[in-house]
């Protein structure tokens, strides 16, 4: 089976895009944060076999945010209160269970990411043991796994630039066999955000045009914000 997990966290100023809040400000990096959400949700309706929102933190309100994005086509998970490898290797271990299963994860920082990126990594699976995406940040977008390998996710240092390095090192550990995906980027401080409007006015002029309504939206308010952008100040 073919699944989909998707980290993300209930929107709320000072819990989401951090880095990207020191130049905006907490409220507008929170709306710039749901519509990368929301949008990459319905992008991914009809991906895979089995879609998942791995949602936190755990609160009334946030689950029902989350019900009502998820509808009919994504299961709910609940991540429990540990570290982000803490998380995946649970993750894994619940959604990895059967000799069939190829498991998917990303986040919600790629808001471009290409769907075809997603089925690469589950072909790749047919024949690895591990897939990553790597991000040109030096972490990755995406990882990928048919069974659980909990050392993967050991000792790592998720907030450095190093955390692919410190995953490939992880990898070779274990013994298990890995695949690479083309990398891709992600989206966190004011630079960044310049770079996806670039991409998506790039893409629309390709013919190539990304439906994504709630963060064009968004990215129209930030640019009259910040006047153009201004990446310097990050």
């Amino acid at each position: 089976m073919r699944t989909l997990g998707m980290f993300v966290k209930w929107p709320r100023p000072g819990q989401v895009k951090t880095r990207l809040a020191r130049s905006v400000g907490p409220e507008a990096a929170v709306d710039f944060y749901r519509a990368c959400v929301e949008d990459m949700v319905d992008r991914l309706r009809l991906s895979g076999d089995r879609r998942i929102l791995a949602w936190a933190p755990e609160s009334p309100a946030a689950a029902r945010y989350f019900s009502t994005l998820a509808g009919d086509d994504f299961d709910l998970w609940l991540q429990p209160d540990e570290d982000l490898g803490g998380r995946l290797i649970r993750f894994f271990q619940d959604h990895a269970c059967h000799p069939d299963d190829r498991v998917v994860v990303i986040g919600s920082d790629s808001p471009t990411l290409p769907l075809r990126y997603l089925d690469a990594a589950w072909d790749a699976l047919k024949d690895s043991d591990c897939v990553l995406g790597p991000a040109v940040d030096g972490g990755y977008y995406l990882v990928g796994l048919r069974k659980p390998i909990p050392a993967l996710f050991d000792d790592i240092a998720w907030d450095s630039s190093t955390v692919l390095t410190q995953t490939i090192r992880q990898v070779r550990q274990s013994g298990a066999t890995l695949a690479l995906l083309d990398p891709w980027y992600d989206v966190d401080t004011l630079g960044d955000v310049e770079l996806l409007d670039g991409h998506l006015a790039a893409l629309d002029a390709a013919g190539e045009r990304l439906i994504s309504p709630r963060l064009r939206q968004s990215l129209d308010l930030l640019r009259e914000q910040t006047d153009g952008f201004h990446p310097e100040t990050d």
